[in-house]
């Protein structure tokens, strides 16, 4: 009896694998969500001060009245000794000329002491979303401003913020 050509097995793979392929390829395709922005800015190694605001410049919003998605990110290590942050978030995405407040409020570590991520080396991460925004000014230079609202004046531990935007 003689053995199958490697040229042959080769046929029979893609033959099998071809169906596989072509799932991956459609769920591939259907995934609408493009990256527009996506930035981290570091905190003062000493402590993150309440009158300390990280300013995100965003210049490359060219899509008009599409919905965007705008997620706050927060890269922390043991060091931070709450399990929850506040943060307020700053934004003139919409409009230029007018400035939307949100507070987001993180949760860190759980009640059994669990971080609410996986452990980067020696960073923890924790993200929020804002509500569904549309930028009806594309083109215009706009800013997401981030700084920290918890009652004490100087936190320790968090690393650095990031800024996500995809539509």
């Amino acid at each position: 009896m003689n053995a199958p050509s490697k040229k042959s097995l080769i046929k029979n793979l893609l033959l099998k694998s071809s169906p596989i392929f072509f799932i991956l390829l459609v769920f591939a395709a259907c995934n609408t969500n493009q990256l527009t922005y996506y930035k981290y800015q570091p905190v003062n190694v000493t402590g993150w001060l309440r009158s300390d605001t990280l300013l995100f410049e965003i210049t490359n919003l060219e899509d008009g009245n599409l919905p965007i998605s705008v997620t706050t990110e927060i890269r922390y290590t043991t060091d931070y000794p709450y399990t929850n942050i506040s943060l307020c978030v700053m934004h003139n995405l919409e409009d230029s000329l007018t400035w939307r407040k949100d507070t987001l409020h993180y949760t860190l570590i759980d009640r059994e002491g669990r971080h609410s991520t996986n452990n980067w080396s020696c960073l923890y991460e924790a993200n929020e979303t804002l509500p569904n925004l549309n930028i009806i000014q594309p083109g215009e230079t706009s800013y997401i401003k981030v700084y920290q609202i918890m009652e004490k004046d100087t936190l320790a531990g968090v690393h650095d913020i990031g800024i996500k935007i995809s539509h």
